[in-house]
């Protein structure tokens, strides 16, 4: 294995798997593992980024992600940044849902902060009167 974007790249092929199934299953936006396909490295985000992202990758299509892992850190030489970054907020995607990870965090805190806030202010109005 020379180079790990396109091994993965043809083991995906090889399965008749769509780019946008392999997106939904791990979580990784269809621009990021484009980018890890075409191993476009001064496009990637930080290096551990980069070795969950392909140990993700390969752990979906049932190869070993430590022989995957290893053939990176061999052939890791990466030049520096260009001015295109990849957007973080696409990078990871919640399964099965488009909203980045920030809004739905912020979603799911909304009800519980909405009901301790009803709590002290009746507390208060209690505690007053």
């Amino acid at each position: 294995m020379d180079s790990v974007g396109p091994y993965l790249r043809a083991k995906r092929l090889s399965r008749n798997i769509e780019l946008e199934e392999v997106s939904e299953a791990t979580g990784i936006s269809q621009e990021v593992l484009r980018t890890l396909e075409k191993e476009e490295k001064e496009y990637f985000p930080a290096e551990v980024y980069v070795m969950g992202f392909y140990k993700k990758y390969a752990t979906y299509l049932d190869l070993d992600p430590e022989e995957i892992l290893a053939a990176y850190q061999k052939h890791s030489h990466r030049p520096r940044k260009t001015w295109r970054r990849v957007n973080f907020n696409t990078l990871v995607k919640l399964k099965g849902q488009e909203a980045n990870l920030f809004v739905e965090i912020a979603r799911k805190l909304f009800k519980p902060g909405a009901i301790i806030l009803l709590g002290i202010l009746l507390y208060w109005l209690y505690r007053n009167t």
